[in-house]
């Protein structure tokens, strides 16, 4: 008989926090529903409740705010993820006679084996995105580095680099920045600086609105 059945669920969920936490120990963790197979990267931060599966990639220095769901996905670094979001959530059939996964999926009542794989097609978040909360991003979705995704937004199909979406289904609002400065940021690709390089030209991150004065980014290291 196995003592982990009769345990209550905060009890269960406490000793994955801590399993999670030892596992991504260059991590902030504060959720227990992570899959052991999740790919996290340097300083990532998952908060409360937030759903992890093992098929998601989480690249360095993002975070994924409370109660949201990351599912097949693949997301760059320095992202900012809002509250109760949706990344490559399950995909149902539209197609077939029934989108319940209980006539097709794996445990299906004809005890057959599963026609279709609910997470297929995984969404690709750049760099630097900012996914503001309730908003949903659909499988086989890319968002651009530099993207904003309003709040509420249901994403349904590729956004442009360092461009502000919002609405259901979302739709492209306005450029962040001229095309001049788009191309400086992408070609720079600063996300990919070592954190000493970042830290020592901390004033150009700290200038706000006037940051498009200095020079290349990548010519930083030389300095």
């Amino acid at each position: 008989m196995r003592l982990k059945q009769y345990l209550p669920q905060f009890l269960k969920d406490y000793i994955l926090l801590i399993k999670a936490k030892i596992k991504y120990r260059e991590c902030e963790i504060y959720s227990p529903y992570i899959h052991n197979q999740a790919k996290l990267g340097l300083r990532v931060k998952i908060l409360k409740n937030v759903i992890v599966y093992k098929t998601s990639d989480i690249g360095d220095y993002s975070y994924v705010n409370s109660n949201s769901v990351i599912g097949i996905a693949k997301i760059g670094k320095f992202c900012s993820i809002g509250y109760n979001c949706q990344i490559g959530v399950e995909a149902h059939p539209t197609n077939f006679i029934s989108t319940s996964p209980y006539l097709y999926g794996d445990d299906n009542i004809f005890r057959q084996k599963g026609i279709y794989n609910e997470l297929h097609t995984a969404s690709i978040i750049g760099n630097d995105c900012w996914i503001g909360s309730n908003a949903v991003i659909m499988q086989g979705v890319t968002i651009g580095d530099g993207a904003i995704i309003g709040a509420g937004s249901v994403v349904t199909k590729d956004v442009q680099p360092y461009s502000i979406v919002g609405g259901v289904p979302a739709k492209f609002i306005r450029y962040r920045f001229d095309k001049e400065e788009r191309d400086y940021l992408l070609s720079s690709k600063w996300w990919e600086l070592e954190e000493k390089s970042l830290i020592e030209n901390k004033d150009i991150f700290l200038e706000g609105k006037n940051w498009i004065k200095h020079r290349s980014i990548r010519e930083w290291e030389k300095q």
